[in-house]
């Protein structure tokens, strides 16, 4: 009969060397691709979806945030081209979007005062 460890493992070489790497560190490489479709048209400069800066309030930004609570790991944030373009104008201010412009235009009630 073969002994059975507390593990579930035979007792076997190989299971004892595998159960001893099995508590050795791994090496692990975190990369994060962030990608995003062009939401702006180029021929008036609008943004005509509000995707980009839904998704870097609520999600890129939890992303780092949660990054930050794990200072030893360590992870590759990859942003293509467009998205990084996107969040650059947004970051500046200096973005055409209807639907902040209307969250955020002033109440009628408010524009007398």
């Amino acid at each position: 009969m073969r002994r059975i460890e507390s593990s579930g493992h035979s007792s076997t070489p190989a299971n004892r060397e595998r159960d001893r790497s099995a508590n050795e560190p791994r090496h692990l490489m975190v990369l994060w691709h962030m990608h995003q479709p062009q939401y702006r048209d180029p021929a008036t400069g609008q943004y005509v979806l509000p995707w980009t800066r839904l998704h870097a309030l609520k999600t890129t930004g939890g992303w780092f945030e949660c990054w930050r609570n794990f200072p030893a790991l360590h992870a590759t944030f990859n942003v293509v081209p467009s998205l990084g373009v996107q969040l650059e104008e947004y970051a500046s201010g200096h973005f055409d979007e209807p639907w902040f412009a209307t969250a955020f235009r002033p109440r009628r009630s408010d524009a007398g005062r």
